[in-house]
């Protein structure tokens, strides 16, 4: 269930177009708990506004989601980023850490999880 709720984060949050990057993001902070809603969002702003004029695309393969601290809900996510600008494509290695913590299900959120930090660390050989 956890995996499944990181995977499907990833797939809003991390992969858009200039088309869908609003619908796609608004739903990828869903997955966070109000704090870190608060501390990105003039991020997220920034973002869709410099996708939609650039016509940049992203999508981010996951590779691996492993458990750093099952006790304190921390956990690491790696895969490959590819972000594609006016034709060309280029990859690059994603690494994301984040933590969970349980809160209430509800119909939209059905696994009652919500993270509560997100840390994307930029990493130069893969799994770095």
């Amino acid at each position: 269930e956890i995996e499944r709720f990181i995977q499907e984060f990833i797939s809003f949050k991390y992969n858009w177009s200039p088309d869908n990057i609003e619908s796609q993001l608004k739903k990828g902070v869903s997955y966070l708990a109000q704090s870190v809603f608060d501390e990105i969002q003039k991020k997220v702003d920034q973002d869709i506004a410099y996708v939609k004029n650039t016509g940049m695309t992203q999508h981010v393969y996951v590779k691996e989601i492993k458990s750093l601290n099952q006790k304190k809900n921390e956990y690491e996510v790696i895969g490959d980023r590819v972000i594609g600008i006016k034709g060309a494509k280029f990859t690059t290695n994603f690494k994301l850490d984040l933590t969970l913590i349980k809160s209430r299900r509800t119909k939209e959120n059905l696994s009652g999880l919500k993270i509560t930090t997100l840390k994307e660390t930029l990493s130069r050989e893969n799994g770095s």
